[in-house]
Parts: C-alpha cells; structure tokens; sequence
C-alpha cells in the first residue's frame, strides 16, 4: 500500500514537472521603445528592432515574425493592427533586426510572434504587445511639438 503511494506521488510530481516545463514566456518587445519619437530628419530612416527570446528556450528553431504597421490617422496603436503591414520580417532564433522605414508621416506600430514548427505545423509560442513609435516628430497623422496657433 505504501508502495503505491510513493509511485502515485512520484508520477504526480513528475505531470507536475511536465505541465510547468510547458509554461513559456512570450517575447517582449524592447527597441524601438513605446512612445519613442526617432527624431530623424533623413529621408530613409534605418530602425533597429529588438526583442526579449521566448523563455525557455524550446528544442525547435524558433522564428520571430516582426509586423511593421503604419498607424492611419484617427487610429489607435490597437486599431493599426489590422492594417496592412509595412513589412513582415522573419528572424530565425534571433533577436534583432533591421530595416528601413523610409519616410512616414505617421505612426508605427510593431509587434513580435514566436513561432515553431512541430510535425511539419506552424505552433504560435506566443505574441508581444503592440509598441508604437513616432520618425521625425509625428504620431497619428499630426506633427509634434509647437503648433502653429497663428500668432
């Protein structure tokens, strides 16, 4: 009978163990940072993108898909996700890239998508929030800082 517990207990600990090695950590999106104005007067502007890894660390390559929006005028970071991206950007088991904006006169919205692929299908590890970020001092279709009250 005491046998039995112990074996009861040892798989039980062992499940345990499998369910929270499962546990990952989606990436977090680092640079550009949420708020940033990139204070660019160049007409193509190069933007390093950079993220946190998946956590831990899976067996399988993992890709990184970066989504570059362009937030439209009147729309909210969320509301810009449903835009057509800029840019789709695949990263195999990095962290950082980069690409070049060129001119916008709105904002930009980024987010990260860790997948993998287990028995030949796409598996979504996990998604970052959306980070927006303003090139040459605008954000949503208006310029920043002094504005011309006509005086």
């Amino acid at each position: 009978m005491l046998l039995k517990k112990i074996l009861l207990a040892v798989i039980c600990l062992s499940a345990f163990s499998f369910l929270q090695a499962q546990t990952v950590t989606a990436p977090k999106n680092i640079s550009p940072e949420d708020g940033k104005n990139l204070n660019s007067k160049e007409p193509d502007v190069m933007v390093n993108f950079r993220w946190t890894p998946v956590l831990p660390k899976p067996k399988e390559d993992v890709v990184y898909k970066v989504r570059i929006l362009e937030i439209l005028p009147g729309q909210s970071k969320t509301q810009a996700l449903t835009n057509k991206p800029i840019a789709i950007l695949e990263v195999k088991n990095g962290t950082e890239t980069t690409f070049r904006l060129g001119k916008r006169n709105n904002g930009i919205v980024w987010g990260v998508e860790a997948v993998v692929t287990e028995k030949g299908a796409p598996k979504s590890l996990g998604k970052s929030d959306a980070t927006q970020f303003t090139v040459g001092g605008t954000a949503n279709g208006e310029r920043l800082g002094k504005r011309n009250n006509g005086l």
